[in-house]
């Protein structure tokens, strides 16, 4: 009797969780053809000058307006004479690897004038040791549940409410200042991971890169590659100088004289890297301005 109700409360426990992973899907299709929708609006408008914003969750934002929407907004005032639509392609947890390997698909429905990328932070879950391959493998097995997803950040944030006080995030600077800072939801050793991907490439991060600047360039679209903020791009610049015609942006002096005057809290909503996160508002303003200088300057 007790093993009876034992397997029925499991049985109810693995109902539960498919109906919740059922719904999870059902909203992310609903958002998703949201973004679709509005980017197939204008897709038969031949007069229009497409650009593909490719990225991570930093491009897809997790603020509205995101630096693809206020970059349409800020060239379409700068050029006025040619409308342009910006089509944001972010994608929570792309590396260098899993944008290449959906690049044809995109290249092919979207038929951009020219792609940005900002990329690879993420290709710091591909360094890892062999010991630590087993866990990665069945970790990105498990990630395609948008349950275990959703589970492991309501984990991840109640365990870094417990750990964290507001008091951790103020620090007083030289002068007595008060200083607020945005909450660092990874660990130390997760953010140095992250911060070295994208200031000290990898072998593979920069093959990848070259492989998808030569499909862009077959393609026929042209290319940016932007910097994250606050980091140098002379690193990529360097490895990627056999393609000339690369558009190359920084987000280092903008952001730079940003926080001259203001708190890392007013550009960004977390640290996960250690010295740059997710943007708010502001920080996607100062990233699509950047940008959009560079394109006008470039491409019109």
């Amino acid at each position: 009797m007790k093993n009876s109700v034992e397997v029925r409360r499991i049985f109810r426990i693995i109902l539960f969780l498919l109906f919740l992973e059922i719904i999870c899907r059902i909203g992310g299709i609903i958002v998703l053809e949201g973004y679709e929708q509005r980017n197939r609006l204008d897709m038969h408008n031949k007069q229009l000058y497409r650009i593909l914003c490719i990225g991570e969750s930093v491009t897809l934002s997790t603020v509205t307006p995101s630096y693809p929407e206020l970059l349409e907004q800020v060239l379409n005032r700068l050029t006025r004479t040619q409308k342009v639509k910006v089509i944001n392609k972010g994608i929570a947890g792309a590396s260098t690897e899993t944008v290449f390997k959906s690049l044809d698909k995109m290249l092919n429905k979207y038929e951009p004038d020219l792609v940005v990328l900002m990329l690879g932070v993420n290709d710091a879950k591909m360094i890892v040791s062999r010991e630590q391959l087993f866990v990665v493998r069945w970790e990105r097995c498990l990630n395609k549940l948008k349950t275990y997803r959703l589970f492991k950040q309501l984990i991840k944030q109640a365990l870094f409410r417990m750990q964290h006080t507001k008091e951790e995030n103020i620090i007083v600077d030289q002068n007595d200042a008060v200083i607020r800072q945005p909450p660092r939801p990874t660990s130390l050793e997760e953010q140095a991971l992250f911060l070295s991907a994208v200031r000290e490439p990898q072998a593979v991060t920069l093959n990848n890169f070259r492989k998808i600047a030569g499909k862009i360039f077959g393609y026929g679209s042209r290319l940016v590659i932007m910097q994250y903020p606050l980091v140098d791009i002379e690193l990529l610049q360097e490895h990627l100088k056999e393609y000339p015609q690369i558009i190359f942006v920084e987000n280092k002096d903008n952001f730079t004289e940003a926080l001259r005057f203001a708190s890392m809290e007013e550009y960004f909503i977390d640290l996960f890297a250690a010295e740059f996160g997710h943007c708010t508002v502001a920080g996607n303003e100062l990233i699509a301005e950047e940008l959009a200088k560079a394109i006008k300057n470039n491409c019109f």
